[in-house]
């Protein structure tokens, strides 16, 4: 059961203007995040993103030793933050595994500065979905 994520401001730690975009992995309780200020960020499209991919980030995660070198970065949960300038939101996708997870949530939530929902979505995407999730999925596999 997934239990619902704090919406006060209060409760997320939240300072206004301060929003990140960036990239996370979660492998059982180890949560990494690299991230960008969303003013920093890169534009693609009318999306504000966070210039380093997955596969950079976790070959980092493995030269300093904080990652298996025996594991692909695919092979982990992971997500990605967006912040989207059309609809002025924060864009959070996350695989299944963490969203199962509310206190990696709202630490992912915490670090990256979101604001509260509806200002923030959380949601799954075909990109990120691990081995485990991906073998019970109906709804996130459509993609693959």
């Amino acid at each position: 059961m997934i239990k619902k994520s704090p919406t006060s401001s209060t409760e997320l730690g939240y300072t206004a203007n301060r929003g990140r975009v960036g990239i996370v992995f979660m492998r059982g309780n180890d949560l990494w995040i690299d991230s960008t200020p969303v003013s920093e960020a890169e534009n693609y499209g009318a999306l504000r993103t966070h210039a380093k991919g997955h596969p950079d980030y976790w070959e980092e995660l493995q030269s300093l030793g904080a990652a298996p070198v025996d594991e692909e970065y695919d092979e982990v949960s992971r997500g990605r933050v967006n912040y989207d300038t059309r609809k002025n939101v924060y864009l959070l996708f996350l695989d299944r595994c963490i969203r199962e997870r509310p206190e990696m949530v709202l630490k992912i939530v915490r670090a990256m500065n979101l604001p509260p929902e509806p200002a923030t979505e959380i949601s799954g995407d075909s990109h990120y979905i691990c081995p485990a999730c991906r073998h019970g999925s109906e709804d996130e596999d459509a993609d693959w």
